[in-house]
């Protein structure tokens, strides 16, 4: 790719297509895939001193003529600033009456944007072209966080307080484990110094005895 910019820079090609992929692409050519970098081979010796100026140091560029492929890449932009649909805003009233089942369930507006952008397994929906009717877009996102019964599902906020309260409690019962280990092992070892200060008390009295 370092050549390629070299000879941009050295003006031996001009890009007439940057070039994207097939996720950045308008809608109606997605499903073409890639859209590959092109050039156009150029030559930086044609440019040559004009005569008719009177300034030997101005410079006239030979025009270059431009190829079949840059001219349907023209076409083709034009076709999709044509057909390209008018996107719309959603309102606050229109958005609310969407949501209100998952309001009432308890979810929180960051809640409905996120699942207006995410599915359920949480993957982000791919980049896409501002859309002609985002209400009904928004109705058929949100549809999928509804359970079969058409109730919602747990929201991303409420995904996260759950999963704050299992973590919590994990710490608690790892606490509460290593509280009881240290209180088993505190009553090992003071039974075991109960017995061996038994056993010395005992070899003390044997002693005169057996004197």
């Amino acid at each position: 790719m370092r050549c390629w910019r070299w000879a941009e820079l050295a003006g031996w090609v001009q890009v007439l297509e940057p070039g994207m992929t097939a996720i950045y692409r308008p809608a109606a050519y997605r499903d073409c895939g890639n859209l590959a970098r092109t050039w156009l081979l150029t030559d930086p010796r044609s440019a040559l001193l004009s005569p008719r100026s009177g300034s030997a140091g101005e410079v006239v560029t030979t025009p270059q003529p431009r190829s079949a492929q840059a001219e349907g890449l023209d076409n083709s932009r034009h076709l999709t600033e044509v057909t390209k649909p008018r996107s719309k805003s959603i309102s606050e009233k229109g958005k609310s009456r969407v949501a209100a089942r998952f309001f009432a369930a308890g979810w929180l507006p960051a809640d409905v944007d996120y699942a207006h952008d995410h599915g359920p397994d949480g993957r982000p929906y791919r980049f896409d072209d501002p859309p002609r009717w985002p209400l009904a877009l928004m109705r058929a996102r949100l549809a999928k966080w509804l359970n079969p019964d058409g109730t919602p599902l747990p929201s991303r906020s409420q995904q996260l307080a759950a999963e704050h309260v299992r973590l919590l409690a994990e710490q608690a019962g790892r606490r509460a484990a290593r509280a009881a280990a240290l209180e088993k092992a505190e009553r090992v070892d003071q039974a075991e110094m109960a017995g061996r200060a038994r056993e010395q008390l005992q070899a003390a009295l044997r002693r005169p005895a057996a004197g």
